[in-house]
């Protein structure tokens, strides 16, 4: 049986349409080491990175709408609890407190001491004069996303336990009313930590103080990097 030659044609057509397409796809050698990976980079990817530049006219920035706080922070509850769970049980109250994840990261043995402590006080099954018994939560939050959280009145914990007591003069400088129960639970100190060549330049025009490095900082003397506290 003959095929209509609109067919054959058709059939010969796609076949050398899917050769060319084939031929035309971009070859990547086989990337089996690091240098491989690194030459790739340098050579076929990045020299095809386009940057531009724009400047942002003083009219826009002015108008810019920054969204509410609240709106930018996270739900506490997708940051993991441990110890006691909320309870709707009448002869239960419970407590949470939100926690910098030094102490309070179950996941790791060095870092869980506060869920340790939580843990061990809601097995006394302390009660309060009404008789109802008080059970303790841990949520692991780092504390500078802690403090928004509480700015924005997201999250009303019981407590608030952050890595730093700056945190909480953070708080009260964006007018929310703490109440310190304890100057510390561990001893802990904002510092900078200044490499030797860096350390020895200051050392030689006297002594090394806390003035002296915001001074040099200040002069451009030298550059000081630090974490997002968020």
């Amino acid at each position: 049986m003959k095929l209509p030659r609109f067919a054959v044609w058709l059939g010969v057509g796609l076949c050398l349409s899917g050769l060319w397409a084939f031929s035309a796809l971009p070859f990547s050698p086989s990337i089996q080491s690091f240098e491989a990976a690194d030459r790739h980079l340098h050579q076929r990817l990045l020299p095809k990175v386009e940057v531009e530049s724009q400047l942002v006219s003083d009219t826009a920035a002015y108008n810019t709408v920054i969204p509410p706080l609240a709106d930018a922070v996270p739900a506490p509850a997708t940051y993991p609890l441990y110890g006691a769970q909320p309870t709707n049980e009448a002869g239960v109250v419970y407590v949470e407190i939100y926690s910098s994840a030094e102490k309070a990261n179950a996941a790791r043995p060095d870092e869980r001491w506060l869920v340790d402590v939580a843990e061990a006080f809601n097995q006394q099954r302390q009660t309060l004069p009404s008789g109802q018994v008080i059970q303790v939560g841990v949520r692991n939050i780092p504390s500078g996303l802690g403090a928004q959280m509480l700015a924005a009145g997201k999250g009303q914990p019981a407590g608030y336990s952050p890595a730093h007591g700056l945190w909480v003069e953070l708080l009260r400088a964006n007018g929310v009313p703490v109440v310190p129960v304890a100057p510390a639970l561990v001893a802990n100190q904002a510092i900078f930590a200044l490499q030797p060549q860096v350390y020895d330049a200051l050392a030689a025009g006297g002594e090394v103080s806390f003035d002296r490095v915001v001074a040099a900082i200040l002069a451009g003397e030298f550059e000081v990097g630090f974490c997002n506290p968020y």
